[in-house]
């Protein structure tokens, strides 16, 4: 129920901080005094309301996934949109370990390619040698915007890879992306 409650508020929040002018170009047929309101007519505002609106979608795991030494997907989301305009896309996740005392990070990212890295969207937690032995986790987020050029279907990841020799894995990971026309 609390993953449910965490997507709706993200989409709620976005929404209600976006807000978009219809103008007069965006309706093709002026109106006129006297004329009548036809479905045909109605259609066309809803096309031009429906231009112009923000879109958001999230995905979760459930599932913990091992990181490797590699940069691979922990999940992703995929947002289709009806122009040109910016994508910003949100991931989160627990991190977790079992330290054994040695030097280890765990780095995730948000990348619009399966399986890589950006820079700009990285999250890093590492905890340094002589830390004692068992378990210990953090929350760690990532943000960053995307420019996209058109219409269509565009997928975004949240990545992760761990360094040094022992295992992080990412939990309970969320990733929301929310388009805001041009």
């Amino acid at each position: 129920m609390l993953k449910q409650i965490r997507i709706v508020t993200v989409i709620i929040v976005a929404l209600t901080l976006y807000s978009q002018s219809i103008v007069a170009g965006d309706i093709t047929t002026p109106f006129a005094t006297g004329d009548t309101l036809t479905a045909a007519r109605m259609e066309e505002i809803r096309d031009a309301i429906n231009a112009n609106m923000p879109v958001a979608r999230c995905s979760n795991s459930v599932f913990s996934t091992g990181l490797t030494t590699t940069v691979s997907d922990i999940t992703s989301v995929s947002v289709t949109v009806n122009g040109p305009g910016t994508v910003m896309v949100t991931g989160s996740t627990s991190l977790s370990v079992t330290s054994t005392g040695a030097v280890w990070e765990g780095d995730i990212y948000i990348s619009d390619t399966s399986d890589t890295s950006n820079s700009n969207a990285r999250r890093q937690w590492w905890v340094p040698a002589g830390m004692p032995n068992g378990s210990t986790a953090t929350p760690a987020q990532v943000q960053t915007t995307f420019t996209v050029p058109s219409a269509g279907t565009y997928t975004y990841y949240l990545t992760g890879m761990h360094f040094y020799s022992t295992v992080v894995t990412a939990n309970k990971s969320v990733i929301c992306a929310v388009f805001t026309p041009d």
